[in-house]
């Protein structure tokens, strides 16, 4: 396949990503899942090794055929799909084709298609939504087509592709997907539990990795910290392949828990209490990455939790109308005083 059709096929699947995320007509909408879909398919092929159309083939047909059974559960139980997400993130998966090494996250992309499978089936039937993810649709929408408009003008072809293939179109359909979900306070407790859990285990190996100065998977790391200023220093990365992207999964399970220690703090505190030692044990695991990028985001999340709970916090004055003077033959102008008490 030739640049320009890759360039091609990258605009017209972000433009019909974006599309389907803004307009509220459901054909603009169908017209928009089926851009997407013909675009990361051309993407996927530009990038695919040649010389191997059998293992290809087999593996298209494998996957759909659990796609399909994946999509008959979901239907059945939506909430499964946050659940079937949340459990893929980790799972990078190394993939040999010929001279081709990567480290691919190939269930999250098998969740991905059963999303698009899903999104499909329900706007051929009598759902009507639209815009689900309310004011930051046109944001997002803006975003994602100018990332597939710039492939028209990029020099590094296969880099926007692979970029676009594995990160931008996969993920941001997710996110559509995801946000039609129906509330349910039941499965958002599952959702944090296995939240928890994971990041629970995650944090135990890191730290687990700290102590016996062993890590998986990144000969990178290895060699970084082999090289380390001084002897306290030591990346880990638990089962992910790159310390940060361990450390932000564990910033989200903080986060998720100190929101829970501060929603039944006063409520449940049972619930309070295992969720304040999870998160210590979780920021325990969090250090030794290293990340940089995790400790900002973890401060910036305090900081807006600490704000809400000032706020919260913060005694509100409630002012009531004091009783009109008496007028003594003339009518008074005068404003009643309002009489304010916390």
């Amino acid at each position: 396949m030739s640049h320009a059709v890759a360039q091609g096929a990258g605009a017209l699947s972000a433009v019909g990503l974006a599309l389907l995320v803004v307009t509220p007509r459901r054909d603009l909408r169908v017209a928009g899942l089926v851009a997407w879909a013909i675009g990361w398919i051309a993407l996927a092929l530009y990038l695919a090794p040649s010389g191997h159309h059998r293992l290809f083939a087999a593996a298209a047909v494998v996957g759909l055929i659990a796609a399909v059974a994946g999509t008959w559960v979901v239907l059945r139980v939506p909430w499964l799909l946050a659940l079937a997400t949340l459990a893929c993130v980790p799972a990078r998966i190394p993939v040999h084709v010929g001279s081709t090494q990567a480290n691919l996250l190939l269930p999250l992309y098998g969740v991905v298609v059963v999303a698009a499978l899903v999104l499909g089936w329900q706007l051929y039937g009598d759902d009507v939504r639209s815009r689900e993810l309310g004011p930051l649709s046109w944001p997002f929408a803006l975003l994602i087509g100018w990332s597939g408009l710039s492939m028209l003008w990029t020099k590094d072809v296969r880099q926007g592709a692979i970029e676009l293939l594995f990160f931008v179109l996969p993920f941001g359909l997710l996110a559509v997907v995801l946000a039609r979900l129906p509330w349910s306070r039941t499965w958002v407790l599952v959702l944090y539990i296995q939240l928890a859990v994971m990041g629970l285990v995650f944090a135990s190996i890191g730290i687990v990795q700290y102590e016996e100065r062993q890590i998986f998977w990144n000969p990178k790391v290895k060699v970084d910290n082999a090289y380390a200023p001084s002897g306290w220093f030591y990346r880990v990365n638990s089962v992910f392949y790159d310390p940060s992207i361990y450390g932000r999964f564990l910033v989200v399970a903080i986060l998720a828990g100190l929101a829970v220690v501060l929603r039944r703090r006063g409520r449940d505190p049972l619930w309070a209490i295992a969720a304040t030692l999870v998160l210590g044990i979780t920021w325990v695991g969090l250090l030794p990455s290293f990340s940089q990028s995790s400790y900002v985001a973890l401060m910036a999340g305090v900081t807006v939790a600490a704000i809400v709970l000032c706020s919260v916090l913060r005694p509100r004055r409630s002012c009531l109308p004091s009783r009109p003077p008496r007028s003594s033959g003339i009518a008074s102008r005068a404003r009643p005083r309002r009489r304010c008490r916390t």
